[in-house]
C-alpha cells in the first residue's frame, strides 16, 4: 500500500550543464589469450580519457557482459564519480545496441563514441569542438586523420566543394601519425607513401583547417543525428559493416560532413600492451572549461541531392574518374593513380 506522495513527482529533473557526452562500449569476458592485456589497455583508455576531458563532459561506460574483474573496476570508477553512467548487461548484446542502450533518453549536442582501446592525448576534445565551431554541416568529426577515409560517406563535402580551392591537396601535416595507426594494426604498409606524403583538407574563409573523411574508432557525432536515427536491434555483435550502417550512414543520410582534426589526437592501443603507452598525465579529474556549441540546424538533402550523392560515390570508387577527380584537386597523374 503506498502511503504519501512519491517527493520527485512534478520534479524538475536538474540540468547538470553536460553537452559533450562520452560513451565506450566495453566486452572483456576474460584476460586470456587474445583479451590477455585487455584490462590493462582498458585502464589506460579510461584513464587518458578523464584527464584529458572538460567538466562539461559526461562519461558514460556501457559494459557488454565482462568478466567480473572488470565490473569491479567499472563499479568502482563510478561509485568515485569518476565516471557519470554506468551500463552493464550480464550477456554480450553487441557493441551497437549496447551504445543505443546508453543513448536511450539523452539530449546532448555532441556525442563521442570510442572503443575501449583507444589512448586520449591532451587537446583532442578541443580539436574536435573546434571543427564543430568553424565549420557547418559538420555530423562526425574523428581526432585521428587518415588520408585513406576521402571517398568514404564524404559525397556531401564533395558535392559541396568538389570544384572549390577550399578543397586541395596539402602536405600531410602528420605522417607520423597515420604511421603509427599502421603499425597498431599489425599492418605497417597500409598507407601507401603517397597517402603519407599528401592530404585532402578543407580549409575555410577563416583559414582553419580539417582533414576530409573520418574514421569510427573513435568520432564525435551530432547527438541528434544518433538519437533520432536509432534502427532496431542488430543481430550481430560486432563489425565494421554494422557500424557503419548504424552509426555511420545517418551522417551521410542527412547530408552533413564529415571530417578529421589534421593531427593525430588519439592513438589506437589494439589488444597488446606496448612500453609507449604509459599516461603523462594521471589526474583523476576533469579540466575546468568547455563552452557549450550551438549547432546548425540541419538541412536534409532534397530528392536532387539524393541522386547527385550516388553518382559522385560511384564517381569516387571508379578507378579512371575517382583519379581524375584527385587531379583536379592537385595530385600528378601518376600520384593520383597510387593515392586511388
Amino acid at each position: 500500500m503506498r502511503k504519501g506522495t512519491n517527493p520527485q513527482k512534478n520534479a524538475q529533473i536538474l540540468n547538470t550543464g553536460y553537452y559533450h557526452k562520452v560513451i565506450v562500449p566495453v566486452y572483456i569476458p576474460n584476460e586470456e589469450g587474445y583479451y590477455r592485456d585487455a584490462f590493462k589497455i582498458l585502464k589506460l583508455c579510461l584513464q587518458t580519457l578523464v584527464a584529458t576531458t572538460h567538466d562539461k563532459t559526461l562519461i558514460a561506460v556501457a559494459d557488454n557482459g565482462s568478466c567480473n574483474t572488470v565490473i569491479a573496476y567499472l563499479q568502482q570508477l563510478y561509485t568515485d564519480k569518476v565516471i557519470q553512467e554506468l551500463s552493464i548487461t550480464r550477456e554480450n548484446v553487441g557493441k551497437v545496441n549496447s551504445i543505443y542502450k546508453v543513448l536511450a533518453g539523452d539530449d546532448y549536442p555532441l556525442v563521442t563514441l570510442s572503443d575501449a582501446d583507444v589512448y586520449f592525448y591532451e587537446g583532442w576534445q578541443q580539436a574536435v569542438e573546434d571543427i564543430y565551431r568553424n565549420f557547418e554541416q559538420v555530423g562526425a568529426v574523428c581526432p585521428t586523420p587518415s588520408s585513406k577515409s576521402y571517398a568514404h560517406m564524404t559525397q556531401s563535402l564533395w558535392y559541396r566543394y568538389g570544384w572549390s580551392k577550399r578543397l586541395v591537396f596539402e602536405d600531410n601535416p602528420d605522417p607520423e601519425g597515420m604511421r603509427n595507426f599502421a603499425k597498431s594494426l599489425a599492418n605497417p604498409a597500409f598507407y601507401n607513401d603517397i597517402q603519407l606524403k599528401k592530404t585532402l583538407i578543407l580549409t575555410n574563409t577563416q583559414g582553419k583547417k580539417a582533414v576530409l573523411g573520418a574514421g569510427h574508432y573513435v568520432a564525435t557525432y551530432r547527438g541528434d543525428i544518433l538519437k533520432t536515427n536509432i534502427k532496431k536491434a542488430t543481430v550481430h555483435a560486432l563489425g565494421a559493416k554494422i557500424v557503419q550502417e548504424y552509426i555511420d550512414k545517418p551522417v551521410y543520410e542527412a547530408g552533413l560532413y564529415r571530417l578529421s582534426t589534421t593531427t593525430s589526437y588519439a592513438s589506437h592501443m589494439g589488444n597488446t600492451y606496448e612500453e609507449w603507452m604509459c599516461p603523462s598525465d594521471t589526474r583523476s579529474e576533469k579540466q575546468k572549461g568547455g563552452v557549450p556549441i550551438q549547432l546548425s540546424p540541419i538541412v536534409p538533402p532534397g530528392v536532387f541531392k539524393k541522386i547527385a550523392y550516388k553518382v559522385i560515390g560511384k564517381c569516387l570508387q571508379h578507378k579512371k574518374i575517382g583519379a581524375y577527380l584527385l587531379r583536379k584537386k592537385g595530385l600528378s597523374a601518376q600520384e593520383a593513380q597510387a593515392y586511388h
